[in-house]
């Protein structure tokens, strides 16, 4: 356990420390927040916007979540890797689970920060939830599962990817791509095939029952509690963090 806590002690110190992991993690979301509404939503009617601005806050903080598993964590493994650390540690008796794990829970702590912060930020701007206990505890659980598929995806990267520089922005242009098919913009909103990519894509289609859940049934535009999706999105999820892990340990530990 020493491993693991040293591991996400110093992890969660470099997030909350670097003013560019957090400027590029939670400032572009917060800007979102309220640059979307003014240039979208201008001729909503008021009754409803509300509710947009609901949606667009589950969107930053996914965003956030995104942008944390895809770039910063894969960025900070590169990074140690620049600096040499992995090869003053390689003769040393420590267990690369335990060692990632710890800069897993440091980016989930990271993440919740941010969800919080852009929750209230959110609802302070006039944006609406509904929300009961059990509703909230379903959701949180869809937000942990995109935390867990973008885990995956950013340990991959950072065992395929040399350069922190590259792999960061790799990380964040993945993120916003998958937020501009599926998660900024309504899935009433997106071609058909892009529809259909959105209930497979585990990222997007575990975005949809939070909005779902917490804006009310009609907002989404379909109803994203089928047994394909649900059971696809936790499958692909995990066996993204799965891949994230066996890359971790047997090619980015080993460069």
């Amino acid at each position: 356990m020493n491993q693991f806590f040293a591991v996400y002690s110093k992890s969660l110190k470099e997030y909350m420390r670097d003013k560019v992991i957090i400027g590029s993690t939670i400032g572009t979301p917060l800007l979102f927040i309220f640059l979307l509404p003014i240039v979208f939503f201008g001729n909503i009617p008021q009754d409803f916007l509300p509710t947009l601005k609901g949606m667009n806050t589950l969107a930053q903080i996914t965003l956030t979540i995104m942008i944390i598993g895809q770039s910063n964590l894969s960025g900070s493994i590169v990074a140690d890797r620049e600096r040499g650390l992995y090869r003053k540690i390689a003769s040393l008796p420590l267990n690369p689970v335990k060692e990632v794990l710890g800069r897993i829970f440091a980016s989930l702590v990271f993440s919740i920060i941010g969800t919080f912060f852009l929750f209230i930020i959110g609802y302070l701007y006039g944006a609406e939830f509904r929300i009961n206990v059990i509703d909230l505890i379903v959701a949180v659980f869809f937000l942990l599962l995109i935390f867990v598929a973008s885990t995956g995806i950013g340990l991959i990267i950072s065992s395929v990817i040399n350069g922190e520089s590259a792999a960061t922005h790799l990380g964040i242009g993945i993120s916003l791509l998958i937020f501009f098919i599926g998660i900024g913009i309504p899935y009433t909103q997106l071609p058909s095939q892009l529809q259909d990519f959105s209930r497979i894509n585990p990222l997007t289609a575990a975005f949809a029952p939070v909005v779902y859940l917490l804006e009310g049934p009609g907002v989404l535009g379909y109803n994203p509690f089928t047994f394909v999706q649900i059971t696809s999105t936790i499958i692909l999820s995990t066996l993204l963090f799965g891949i994230g892990l066996y890359f971790y340990k047997n090619v980015a530990w080993r460069k």
